[in-house]
């Protein structure tokens, strides 16, 4: 008989809050959009210039198109992360006087609560009463 294994808890992080990390991140993902994007544009260009040549040289132009490809399986993977780890990097803003809704993450906690239909006559009193 093999032994249970122990209930694994949750690994908790703080909630993020440093607004520089935040923004450092971005912006170091926009760049590496405009780059990628700059790439793409470049290597798009030169398979079609490569292509349109009536010469032997438009056999070429499958070079320029599998580069192309490789930057953009490559720049998926990489923007992929960075936006990620920026969108994790998001700081949270609390606020000084929370609700219940937001200490224990229930938001229809902070509603308010609707009224009781069967006391006001809106509806009628069940019948095995």
């Amino acid at each position: 008989m093999r032994p249970v294994p122990a209930p694994r808890t949750p690994v908790t992080r703080p909630a993020p809050t440093d607004f520089a990390r935040y923004r450092r991140l971005r912006w170091r993902a926009r760049w590496a959009t405009l780059v990628i994007g700059f790439v793409v544009v470049v290597l798009t260009r030169a398979m079609v210039l490569q292509a349109t040549v009536d010469s032997d040289a438009s056999r070429w132009a499958v070079l320029p198109f599998l580069l192309l490809c490789g930057a953009l399986g490559a720049g998926f993977m990489v923007l992929r992360a960075l936006w990620r780890r920026s969108y994790a990097a998001r700081p949270v803003v609390q606020t000084l006087d929370p609700t219940p809704g937001e200490l224990y993450g229930i938001p229809m906690l902070d509603d308010d609560l609707p009224r009781h239909r069967g006391f006001t006559g809106e509806t009628d009193v069940p019948t095995r009463w």
